[in-house]
């Protein structure tokens, strides 16, 4: 199995796969919605 990283992208970074075999990469940029005053943290059709 991989190895997953999880961090906050508000800073310059690089990735650099010092193996043998070839890495695959996959890259998921999550933007969360900002909550305002009254609503719910999760909605039903988000």
């Amino acid at each position: 199995p991989g190895e997953g990283r999880r961090f906050a992208g508000d800073e310059a970074h690089a990735y650099r796969n010092r193996g043998v075999q070839a890495a695959h990469f996959h890259s998921l940029i999550h933007y969360p919605k900002e909550k305002t005053a009254g609503e719910p943290a999760a909605r039903q059709d988000d």
